[in-house]
């Protein structure tokens, strides 16, 4: 399980002392796992990625207006038609499912729910657009939910932070996936409702042509900031129409609310689980439960 967002000042630490990769740019291959060999960069070759790496951070990424119209620039298409995003925005890891669970924030409350992707399938016809099946847990009740997300716009070049090993961000293809998504619970289910919002993928490409996650603890810098995978947006009641706010990522700090991440500054401690936070239902986080594994997973 990835540590808890509230190690991430000191997971950020501790990997910046580590030795640094270089990757060499390959052409797209199969999906398998890389092992990649430590290289010591020489000095030179350090103060130009310092250089580079300042000037980067001075100019932070722009993400461009998400519109109703299509944005897709003919790379983007070509990218999308040639190589399959299903497995990350179902968040696998390491070319398998996940065994844990996307967790958020959901509410005026800013209550703990929990999120799983039991399948993501890219349409035959568009490219562009996933199918999705999976699972929301609230408050212990486990909801069925099916939906599509749409990508709308590419970042090429995006220059992330793509691993804990800080290498040049030059020496790795780097992008930025933006879609908007609609996610409709379970009809049957009481207080059934729609997720829509925007979905964020942070993407590189390693040395063997394979796109993953660029989940990284401890940077700010790249749209996701640090998870990789994020969605924002709020849930509309089926009946009532009524609106709430609904966020969720890898990091989980990258969606926690102003008012719960002012208490945390203010009372919050490092260790087992903050209390505030504990207060909103994740006191039992550490226990490991696959809810997902049990629970039934068809609308």
């Amino acid at each position: 399980m990835k540590y808890f967002f509230l190690f991430a000042l000191i997971t950020g630490l501790l990997a910046s002392c580590q030795s640094r990769t270089k990757v060499p740019l390959v052409a797209a291959s199969a999906e398998t796992p890389s092992n990649e060999q430590d290289t010591a960069y020489t000095k030179a070759e350090e103060r130009a990625f310092l250089l580079a790496d300042s000037a980067r951070r001075a100019a932070p990424l722009v993400l461009p207006a998400l519109s109703a119209a299509d944005t897709l620039t003919p790379a983007a298409h070509d990218l999308l038609r040639t190589r399959d995003l299903a497995p990350l925005w179902a968040n696998w890891q390491k070319g398998a499912p996940s065994r844990q669970a996307i967790e958020g924030f959901y509410g005026p409350d800013h209550y703990r729910i929990s999120f799983y992707f039991d399948e993501v399938r890219r349409d035959s016809l568009r490219p562009e657009q996933f199918r999705v099946r999976g699972r929301n847990r609230y408050r212990k009740v486990i909801t069925p939910f099916a939906g599509t997300i749409t990508v709308q716009t590419v970042v090429f070049d995006a220059r992330l932070d793509v691993d804990n090993s800080y290498q040049p961000t030059d020496s790795v293809p780097t992008f930025v996936v933006r879609a908007t998504y609609e996610l409709r619970e379970d009809p049957a289910t009481k207080g059934a409702g729609v997720y829509r919002g925007e979905a964020l993928l942070d993407v590189y490409e390693n040395s063997h042509g394979v796109l993953q996650l660029a989940d990284i603890w401890g940077t700010g810098f790249n749209p996701t900031h640090g998870g990789g995978l994020l969605f924002r947006g709020d849930w509309t009641d089926n009946h009532t129409g009524r609106h709430r706010p609904a966020a969720w990522a890898n990091k989980l700090s990258a969606v926690t609310p102003a008012p719960v991440m002012k208490e945390q500054e203010a009372g919050g401690r490092v260790g087992d689980v903050d209390p505030v936070l504990a207060k909103l239902g994740w006191n039992e986080f550490w226990e490991n439960e696959e809810w997902w594994a049990t629970s039934p997973k068809h609308l």
